[in-house]
């Protein structure tokens, strides 16, 4: 699991609880496009909203999908908490609940909220310019979760941390570059690595250019 503490640096701000949902059915994800009367109008989103009184998360998530989805579905397992006070476009500092969910069938329509709801392959997302908040993170922190298998829920991870495993696994699946490293680190190991004085002198330069 992995976890972390956030400073929150407005402290009189109300904060709410919200569910956001990954829906996923094999290669996947169920996504809504959220009305044009609403915050982050006609950006791709989770499906999800705030929870309401004598209500678990875990029943806000069934009940939100059915209703901007028409979908019903089973909770698989609380795949993250979000409780980070600087969200990207959180006005309310939303504290986020997402869960995993398997669709089990569709028995109805989109609400009022909800201008399109679409399936999309995890390999061919909309571009993060028509995402709504920080959901796209969340995507792509299930697609390293895939590979990774972190414990869940997860609980500590900005923006930064998940473009930060992104680009580690982008290296990672390039076979050249890891045999590169490798062979560096072997290299290293024997003593095989050439000094900053000789790398200056190669490079026809002296510390003093340098600190110039």
């Amino acid at each position: 699991m992995i976890t972390c503490y956030f400073e929150n640096k407005n402290k009189a701000s109300l904060r709410h609880v919200v569910v956001d949902n990954l829906v996923i059915d094999g290669n996947k994800i169920l996504l809504v496009k959220r009305g044009p009367k609403y915050s982050e109008p006609n950006k791709w989103a989770l499906p999800g909203g705030f929870v309401d009184r004598d209500e678990t998360t875990r029943q806000a998530a069934v009940r939100e999908i059915l209703e901007e989805t028409g979908y019903k579905a089973k909770v698989i397992k609380l795949f993250r908490i979000i409780d980070n006070p600087d969200r990207p476009k959180e006005d309310r500092q939303n504290i986020s609940f997402v869960y995993l969910l398997k669709p089990l069938k569709k028995v109805g329509e989109s609400d009022h909220e909800i201008s399109d709801t679409q399936w999309f392959s995890l390999n061919k997302l909309p571009k993060q310019s028509d995402f709504a908040f920080d959901h796209l993170d969340t995507i792509k922190l299930y697609k390293i979760h895939l590979q990774k298998h972190f414990r869940l829920p997860i609980t500590c991870m900005s923006h930064e941390d998940v473009e930060g495993w992104e680009e580690t696994l982008d290296i990672m699946s390039n076979p050249k570059l890891v045999a590169d490293i490798k062979k560096s680190l072997e290299e290293y190991k024997q003593g095989k690595f050439i000094s900053s004085e000789e790398l200056l002198k190669d490079l026809g330069l002296t510390e003093e250019d340098i600190a110039k």
